[in-house]
């Protein structure tokens, strides 16, 4: 409530958090604790507030001054061709994790939350595409996001289908029948996985880099990535004006990336 306890939240961070090792979980909470002074200081400060005494009395956001070091291995991890071979047909991932990580794969890296929290009824195996409603979509601007679905993608489907819970939700929640599983799952589940197999560790947001670097390596122009992964677009017009939805663009991607996939998991002889 006054400056006395902001600065205790900045030892908080400091000394029980960042100096125990936990550098990407002391970033977060860095974040959350300027988010709240900020929040303090903007409401003393509002209009609402002239000429009523401070509620919360804070007059400057002491986390600010505290210097973040950025982990050294932060947003560089992407796996190889010989990486995702081994990934893909590995015996000894847990059934789901494999499931999450090979559709990751096949659907060209869409973001984590749009992906581990989708429902079967996203999914139009007729039309195959893939509908990422607007409310889990990063960049709401120009609404959902289609996907078209990979031929890879299909199977995988059909076996999350089974295993669905009554909410729809493809990796259900173990105990609660209408929410969906922890994201924690697979990601602690995968860097299990990969101190067995002698392999660096990586967790599922480095998916995205990986099929956005594969695919320049596969010769899919810029353009045509960031159709398919939604990466905004900053020029006014296509911010406030342009509403075509590059159906044809992203298939043209997504067929030539089930290619290159086909190529190097050596799946020829499996999907016809």
């Amino acid at each position: 409530r006054d400056s006395s306890t902001s600065r205790g939240l900045g030892d908080v961070y400091k000394r029980q958090v960042y100096n125990r090792g936990a550098k990407v979980k002391s970033g977060i909470f860095r974040s959350d604790l300027m988010s709240l002074c900020k929040f303090a200081i903007d409401f003393d400060n509002s209009p609402a507030q002239f000429k009523k005494p401070d509620v919360y009395g804070i007059k400057t956001n002491p986390i600010r001054e505290i210097a973040f070091e950025v982990p050294k291995n932060a947003g560089q991890r992407w796996l190889t061709e010989d990486e995702i071979y081994t990934l893909w047909h590995s015996k000894d991932l847990p059934k789901m994790t494999s499931l999450y990580y090979r559709l990751a794969i096949a659907l060209a890296g869409q973001r984590v939350c749009e992906l581990y929290h989708a429902k079967l009824d996203e999914f139009n195996l007729e039309e195959n595409i893939f509908t990422i409603p607007v409310e889990r979509i990063k960049i709401k601007k120009r609404g959902e996001h289609l996907v078209p679905i990979s031929p890879l993608a299909i199977p995988l489907l059909k076996e999350l289908a089974i295993t669905r819970n009554k909410a729809g939700h493809l990796w259900p929640h173990r105990d609660k029948p209408l929410e969906c599983a922890h994201v924690s799952t697979i990601r602690m589940s995968l860097q299990r996985w990969c101190t067995k197999n002698k392999m660096d560790k990586f967790a599922p947001r480095d998916m995205r880099r990986t099929c956005k670097t594969l695919m320049g390596k596969a010769g899919i122009s810029k353009e045509r990535r960031d159709l398919l992964q939604q990466h905004s677009k900053s020029d006014v017009s296509s911010i406030h004006y342009d509403r075509y939805d590059y159906m044809k663009e992203k298939k043209q991607a997504m067929d030539e990336w089930t290619a290159y996939l086909k190529t190097i998991l050596n799946l020829e002889p499996i999907i016809k």
